[in-house]
């Protein structure tokens, strides 16, 4: 490509760049809403109901930017946290290993298998093991 042609591109895409209309970054609580099983309720509930009330009381504002699981955990991630946020979400984070996270239930520890973590009950466990052997089945046929 001649230089001219590759300035004149340039010159183009730059000017459609600045054209571009802003788009504010989104965090993926907002694009995905709670990533983990609704077993895990009982835990970021009052979390998200925490931030809600200090929302009202404040005018600088909590920003939830994600709930998750990891490595077999609950992760809540916000732009800042108060004492008292800090001290739920910790709590939250630390029992959450010990709920199963599709159910709810009590659990001694959480799965372990494959290197994967799986905050699950047995039971739980087990049907998305069938699951997924019948999703490979069905894929071999």
């Amino acid at each position: 490509m001649k230089e001219d042609k590759l300035q004149e591109l340039k010159a183009k895409f730059m000017e459609e760049l600045k054209n571009r209309p802003k788009v504010e970054p989104k965090w993926p609580y907002e694009m995905f809403g709670i990533e983990c099983g609704e077993g895990w309720k009982e835990l970021y509930q009052p979390i998200i109901d925490y931030i809600d009330k200090y929302n009202e009381d404040h005018e600088e504002k909590i920003e939830i930017h994600q709930i998750k699981e990891k490595f077999g955990g609950l992760r809540f991630y916000t732009n800042f946290k108060t004492d008292a946020l800090r001290a739920m979400i910790e709590d939250a984070e630390e029992r959450s290993y010990n709920v199963c996270e599709i159910c709810g239930k009590h659990i001694d520890k959480p799965i372990r298998e494959n290197h994967w973590i799986y905050a699950e009950c047995e039971e739980c466990h087990q049907k998305w093991l069938d699951k997924r052997a019948k999703a490979f089945e069905a894929y071999e046929k």
